[in-house]
């Protein structure tokens, strides 16, 4: 297999598909290939959550001809296969080692674990802008005491690792 990869621009659409359906339909458009979408995605019960190094984008590789690639353009999610150049008509690649860098900036944005008592910091979700203490781990959830702006109240949750961070000083 190739050690480049070919950049998709993805449509935009009010109705949003699954990456999975767009995986799908882009290897039954190109059979055998290898998709990375520069994203982490993940659910809870109050919905979809996803983090995306660039909107609308993602990337393909595998042993095909400039031709092949470019049948990916009927592909009903594609907008283009980006080339070389506008004019060119030669699919564009890009090195396995930039591949490498988004795949490491996507792991550092995977929160490490949190030890129980340590203040944090929730930065997404419905406790945005509050500090809590973690209570405990339970997978990929923190259960968090959250510190309520008003009096001495504090509300128990459980809080995705990627809502929160430890504490900074400019969190005061």
């Amino acid at each position: 297999m190739d050690d480049s990869w070919v950049t998709l621009q993805l449509h935009y659409s009010e109705e949003k598909a699954t990456s999975d359906e767009v995986e799908k339909s882009i290897k039954s458009t190109l059979p055998g290939c290898e998709i990375f979408t520069p994203s982490l995605h993940f659910k809870d019960k109050r919905g979809e959550y996803s983090y995306s190094l660039f909107d609308g984008y993602l990337f393909v590789r595998g042993d095909f001809s400039d031709f092949e690639y470019l049948k990916l353009n009927s592909n009903t999610y594609v907008y283009k296969v980006l080339t070389s150049t506008p004019t060119s008509g030669c699919v564009g690649f890009t090195p396995n080692g930039k591949i490498e860098i988004m795949r490491a900036q996507l792991q550092a944005l995977i929160p490490t674990d949190f030890e129980e008592d340590s203040t944090v910091f929730i930065h997404r979700g419905l406790f945005s802008g509050l500090k809590g203490k973690v209570i405990g781990v339970e997978g990929e959830k923190v259960i968090v005491e959250v510190y309520m702006p008003l009096g001495s109240l504090t509300k128990l949750t459980r809080v995705p690792k990627m809502f929160i961070r430890p504490v900074t000083p400019e969190d005061d």
